[in-house]
């Protein structure tokens, strides 16, 4: 008998925090995405944002791990 794999995506849950609308959420993620990933499916321009993790600046290009803390800060001025 052969062995075979079933490749299963498992849905993983991030918490995000937006200071500036007072908000925070919960978001779920399929395996592999990105932080830029989840900055697109907000609706969010990369170029308008610094996502923090642990208080830290982050790549966009960071792959999701379970249950991270993420902080998002809007950085543009409205003038």
């Amino acid at each position: 008998m052969k062995a075979f794999f079933i490749w299963v995506s498992i849905p993983l849950e991030v918490t995000l925090k937006i200071p500036q609308e007072n908000s925070v959420e919960k978001i779920t993620v399929d395996t592999n995405e990105t932080v830029g990933s989840v900055i697109s499916e907000l609706g969010y321009d990369h170029d308008t944002v610094v996502v923090l993790y642990k208080d830290q600046p982050i790549p966009e290009t960071t792959t999701i791990t379970e249950d991270m803390d993420l902080t998002m800060l809007e950085i543009t001025s409205k003038g």
